[in-house]
């Protein structure tokens, strides 16, 4: 009886010393994942307008300059 005590003790400590080492492994990783969709989804699309209106900006500003 004792054996079997000592058996499942074992077994829901391997879990719980499982379960921590995925959640410090995961935890990470899942907020990378968040962080980089949403870069990917916000940041990115207004970089790229607004590099997009700072190229138009300066294109025409360089044009200007040495005609005036």
């Amino acid at each position: 009886m004792l054996s079997l005590f000592l058996k499942l003790a074992l077994v829901l400590f391997t879990l719980v010393v499982l379960g921590t080492a995925l959640k410090i492994v995961v935890l990470p990783l899942a907020f990378v994942a968040g962080l980089l969709g949403f870069l990917a989804q916000y940041a990115l699309p207004i970089a790229l307008v607004g590099g997009v209106i700072w190229l138009i900006r300066r294109d025409r500003s360089q044009k200007r300059l040495p005609g005036s």
